[in-house]
């Protein structure tokens, strides 16, 4: 599922074009939207306290977390510093939050369901502009 956001390079042959922040999430979204019924599934074991969720995310989550650090031009310390963690935290919340609420969202605000990758978009550029790498994204 989210393992298929791999890129060029992933396989360990050859290297990974830089990927900018805004376009990575993008892609992430873009799995979500396609899988719905499996993020929920997901999620419903994450508040249960399951470990599916875990094993199934954590190497899509760790992989995305060390393309962000390179495009922060962070060093491969194996956790990254604090500012490249509040970072990931910061941009995957409000990931995790549309996908687990959007349909509460949608009827509560009227929104188009067109719209939901636009206020990730909205809300991804603004996480970046306050960490300081608006031009990442």
């Amino acid at each position: 599922m989210l393992a298929d956001l791999s890129g060029p390079g992933d396989d360990g042959h050859e290297e990974a074009p830089p990927v900018e922040i805004a376009d990575a999430l993008g892609r992430i979204f873009e799995q979500i939207q396609s899988k719905p019924y499996e993020i929920q599934l997901l999620l419903r074991d994450l508040a249960d306290g399951g470990n599916v969720a875990v094993e199934a995310l954590e190497p899509s989550l760790r992989t995305a977390f060390e393309r962000l650090r390179l495009v922060i031009g962070e060093d491969a310390a194996p956790r990254g510093s604090a500012t490249g963690r509040e970072l990931f935290l910061d941009l995957a919340a409000p990931l995790f939050l549309l996908t687990a609420t959007w349909p509460v969202l949608q009827r509560a605000l009227d929104l188009d369901p067109d719209e939901r990758r636009g206020i990730l978009a909205s809300a991804s550029r603004r996480t970046l502009e306050a960490h300081g790498y608006g031009e990442l994204g």
